[in-house]
């Protein structure tokens, strides 16, 4: 399972500026665990922070989960803008 995919795809789904979108996998020490970072537009970047996170929590949820299952490896999500 290609968790940087799986999280562009539900990343582009949410936003209105869909070209702006950057998933990046870096390395990490611990070969269990997988850091993924997303990038996305300014002006959608509030909608995933506004309502406590929700929304990015739904996304990490929905990426966790498919971690677990697949590559029983920890993920790190994190998000910001340009």
């Amino acid at each position: 399972m290609d968790l940087v995919l799986l999280t562009k795809t539900i990343i582009e789904k949410l936003v209105k500026h869909q070209d702006a979108v950057s998933v990046k996998e870096y390395p990490t020490v611990d070969d269990n665990e997988i850091k993924i970072e997303i990038v996305v537009d300014k002006e959608d970047l509030s909608m995933f922070l506004e309502n406590d996170g929700r929304l990015l929590r739904a996304v990490k949820t929905i990426v966790i989960a498919s971690s677990c299952i697949n590559l029983k490896k920890q993920v790190n999500i994190t998000i910001e803008s340009y």
